[in-house]
């Protein structure tokens, strides 16, 4: 088990695994969500038996133990859409990580299969808090906001309040 740092050290440990024969591993469990991920294409290069979690492995050619997460953002998109909401916002992320992207895709899908043009699709990436105070001050009319994630809501939390949303 090793820290997935691309800013370790030649001769940090999870870079020696990698580049000494006498320390190959016998294969590799990448975990890991960014775009582009240093130790994923140095253990691919090298012929390392791996397997991904928790991300899209199939642009890897490798197996993996993957999310739909384009499905996720779209559900509940479209849950929201079912409630009556038109103003939806996407908050929270970075593109860097392919489950942002991915939960992205499937918001603006479905608000396309909804007929709400591209136009009208309010995204705002970055910290919660921050992107959150944006959007809310940018739409007051929003009536529904999708996180990326748990921990980006969470964050979100302030702003609502401080604009005297309900939750």
């Amino acid at each position: 088990l090793v820290v997935n740092d691309p800013l370790a050290s030649a001769q940090h440990v999870s870079n020696l695994y990698l580049t000494d024969e006498y320390l190959r591993p016998d294969g590799v469990l990448v975990f890991g969500a960014r775009q582009h991920e240093p130790l994923l294409e140095k253990v691919i290069a090298r012929d390392i038996p791996c397997v991904v979690l928790g991300r899209e492995a199939k642009k890897y050619n490798v197996s993996g133990i993957e999310r739909d997460e384009v499905h996720y953002g779209y559900h509940l998109t479209q849950h929201l859409l079912d409630l009556g909401h038109r103003s939806i916002a996407f908050v929270g992320g970075e593109t860097e990580y392919d489950y942002t992207n991915n939960r992205l895709k499937g918001y603006q899908q479905a608000l396309r299969d909804a007929g709400i043009a591209d136009d009208e699709h309010i995204v705002c990436l970055g910290n919660g808090t921050q992107a959150t105070a944006s959007v809310l001050q940018t739409y007051p009319d929003l009536t529904a906001i999708v996180y990326v994630n748990d921990s980006y809501a969470l964050e979100g939390l302030t702003a609502i309040r401080q604009h005297n949303k309900r939750i």
